[in-house]
């Protein structure tokens, strides 16, 4: 039961038309950044066709705010049975 829990948050993570709340949880800027792509580099994204190069540059910018310093907060789904 929780594995399916842990699908449906995953499904509704990547729901583009929940809003965004980046105060809420670092994973919103990630999650802000995945909107922000579009064309050929959104498809090899969400494909897994992603090259190397790209997949630093994303990774790098994505977690651009864990070296501000700054406390982060992190959300995560309730493990109940």
């Amino acid at each position: 039961m929780q594995s399916l829990r842990q699908c449906l948050h995953m499904l509704l993570w990547l729901d583009e038309f929940e809003p965004l709340d980046p105060a809420r949880c670092w994973s919103e800027c990630v999650r802000r950044d995945s909107r922000a792509m579009t064309g050929d580099h959104r498809v090899k994204w969400r494909l897994a066709g992603v090259g190397l190069d790209d997949f630093r540059e994303q990774i790098q910018v994505s977690f651009s705010p864990f070296r501000s310093g700054d406390a982060l907060l992190c959300h995560t789904l309730a493990a109940t049975g």
